[in-house]
């Protein structure tokens, strides 16, 4: 039983999703039959919030309840990994300047626009355009799409020529992303990558089973690219063809692109152009038959304790520690102040760095921004190498963060406008004893530097 259960995952979450409803409206029909009249008699209502009662009761039971929840956990894993394949076909083997033709084809069939730019050796072009968003236009934060299709072509995609490629894109991607940002943030630029080659180094192929981030300057690293590397001679493709559970990010939206312009199919029919499921979904099947409910949750119990205790042992080594009310510690460009239970941050910048901090400066859309606040550290004493000198004492630019972390546990917290600009005034003083010739008050709105 557990075996079908796991094995159908997807038909498992909706027959849970099913029983409910069911249950519910059985309770509504059982308090019709009961109740001729127009108004619900003592019957009636018992069986309508009954209904509604073991509804609910299912639905919360399956998703917050241990060790249920961890089924259900498990059960969408499997959901998102069941859409990847080791590899995919056409079934039909082709030059690879044929597949070159006919996706060219394709892109002007869907009108796509052919981009001409720089030359570079296997580069065949960008093809674009805007898509307006109805669907999910109420949930997600653009109101356009600008679809960017890059297709390459090279004879032998080794690791040396996979990473010339990746420097091209690189620069390539910088570029065009400057040509098609939006001043108010309301275009979303999705990207796809498609690769060509008579042969396929199996690095390459491994790498092209996951979505690749493409760095395009210090501040801007490309997150969610979906990169589709094909043998066409072979009849092979290699691309990561799982969903993620957030329809409207970008990455799925790639996803789409290269299923509809290298293929020509929908999401629903590239899984059946698939050969094998990869590693991954057959290790997560192979653990899911073998391991019960209760163990399931065992070792989450297990994970989240070695979590708390690493976290624990962590707020113990904060600096901020064992600071009393109003006591002020200057760690690098922070300033740590102690105020009302909580650790106030402020930061100190030099004023030709805090002009230039106010220079329009592009760091992505808030998909990159997430993906790289995930591969950061997520400390709160983590913090780059200091700007101000430990021996500087000209003028000095002062910002207080609207956050904090509460001295007791570090936890973060909210802090209020109020809190933030007593703070502010007491490490000004704080700088001004320090021996600062002076403090700046860093107008972020405004853009400017205002004398305090």
């Amino acid at each position: 039983m557990r075996k079908f259960l796991y094995k159908h995952h997807k038909l498992t979450v909706a027959m849970i999703h099913i029983l409910s409803i069911v249950l519910a409206v059985c309770g509504f029909i059982t308090a019709i039959i009961l109740s001729p009249g127009e108004e619900l008699n003592a019957e009636g209502a018992a069986a309508m919030f009954g209904g509604l009662a073991f509804a609910l009761i299912i639905e919360i039971g399956s998703n917050c309840v241990s060790p249920f929840k961890y089924g259900i956990i498990l059960l969408r894993k499997l959901g998102k990994l069941s859409y990847g394949r080791s590899s995919f076909s056409t079934g039909v083997r082709k030059s690879t300047d044929s597949a070159c033709a006919e996706i060219s084809e394709r892109l002007e069939e869907y009108k796509m626009e052919l981009k001409i730019s720089r030359g570079f050796d296997g580069f065949v072009g960008r093809w674009s355009r805007l898509q307006a968003i109805i669907a999910e236009r109420k949930t997600s934060e653009y109101s356009k799409y600008s679809l960017n299709y890059y297709l390459y072509k090279v004879e032998n995609l080794d690791t040396g020529a996979w990473q010339s490629i990746k420097n091209d894109l690189a620069v390539r991607l910088g570029e065009d992303r400057a040509d098609q940002r939006d001043k108010k943030g309301r275009v979303g630029i999705v990207n796809c990558v498609c690769v060509l080659a008579e042969i396929v180094d199996s690095e390459v192929r491994e790498e092209a089973l996951k979505p690749i981030s493409i760095k395009v300057s210090e501040l801007l690293t490309l997150s969610g690219i979906r990169i589709c590397v094909g043998e066409p001679q072979a009849d092979r493709y290699y691309l990561c063809a799982e969903r993620y559970s957030d329809e409207t990010s970008r990455t799925n939206e790639s996803l789409r692109m290269l299923a509809r312009f290298t293929f020509g199919a929908g999401l629903g029919k590239l899984g059946k152009m698939g050969c094998g499921y990869t590693p991954e979904y057959l290790d997560a099947l192979d653990k899911a038959y073998s391991t019960s409910l209760g163990e399931m949750a065992r070792e989450a119990e297990e994970i989240r304790l070695k979590e708390k205790l690493s976290e624990e042992s962590e707020q113990r080594e904060r600096p901020t520690v064992g600071m009393a009310e109003g006591d002020i510690m200057r760690v690098g460009d922070r300033v740590n102040c102690a105020l009302g239970g909580v650790s106030v941050i402020s930061w100190i910048m030099l004023p030709e760095e805090a002009e230039k901090s106010f220079e329009e400066e592009d760091v992505g859309d808030i998909e990159d921004l997430l993906a790289e606040a995930e591969d950061e550290d997520a400390s709160e004493e983590a913090q780059d190498e200091p700007t101000v000198p430990e021996e500087y004492r000209g003028p000095i630019v002062l910002t207080t963060t609207c956050y904090g972390a509460r001295i007791k546990d570090g936890k973060f917290r909210w802090v209020r406008k109020k809190q933030r600009d007593e703070a502010f005034s007491l490490v000004r003083e704080y700088l001004l004893r320090e021996g600062f010739e002076s403090v700046y008050f860093y107008n972020e709105k405004a853009k400017t530097i205002d004398p305090t």
